[in-house]
């Protein structure tokens, strides 16, 4: 995988790279590093939480790519490697989904159960699953689809949470922000639509009863 790469579904924390030891020059945070017992400088830069990369011959001023193969760019990219993910583990939160509320449902669960999203399918890359540690069971599914799949109107992308409710679905009949599942089984499971119409709180109360029922 390119360094770059690394920080795929990782969401910068801004206000920690100064700590951290950036310099700021308006809109862009630098960082650099001698490498290699000081013959390269590696540079970083991060511009709008964007990351670039930047590795340079200190002898010669000349750029050296990243992307070189062979035994010393290996050893080049290890040293890189190392920095980046000090920096991704200190500086950047972990993404697992595309919109915000399925991020922080995917924190408090792994806060609460220790359970971080499976992603399983070649089809569906970013679709994933909350199982139940103790039963494998499945207790939640996100996964981005057509609002109109869900709703029968509006073609715009949304993320959904399917949860296992069964024994009560009928409490939540007709609930704003709640619909017959997704591609699953209605008559124990419904789908939320993670645009904030619900608040976390709400959504956490429906993940318990959903472990609960993973849990027999």
């Amino acid at each position: 995988m390119a360094l770059i790469n690394m920080f795929d579904k990782y969401k910068l924390v801004k206000q920690k790279l100064i700590p951290y030891g950036f310099q700021e020059n308006k809109d862009e945070f630098i960082l650099k590093k001698l490498i290699k017992n000081g013959e390269f400088e590696f540079t970083i830069r991060i511009m709008k939480g964007n990351v670039t990369l930047q590795l340079v011959d200190t002898d010669f001023g000349d750029e050296f790519s990243l992307d070189r193969q062979g035994s010393f760019s290996a050893e080049l990219n290890a040293e890189c490697e190392k920095i980046l993910l000090d920096l991704r583990e200190k500086c950047f939160e972990k993404q697992w989904f595309i919109f915000s509320q399925a991020n922080r449902l995917a924190k408090l669960i792994n806060e609460k159960y220790g359970v971080i999203p499976e992603f399983l399918w070649d089809k569906t890359p970013d679709f994933g699953v909350f199982r139940n540690h103790q039963t494998k069971k499945w207790f939640g599914l996100v996964g981005n689809i057509a609002k109109n799949k869900i709703t029968g109107d509006q073609t715009d992308e949304v993320e959904i949470l399917n949860l296992n409710l069964k024994g009560r679905i009928t409490e939540f009949n007709n609930k704003v922000g709640i619909y017959p599942a997704y591609h699953m089984n209605k008559k124990n499971w419904v789908s939320i639509i993670l645009d904030d119409t619900l608040t976390d709180d709400d959504i956490m109360w429906l993940i318990d009863i959903s472990f609960i029922n993973s849990s027999k």
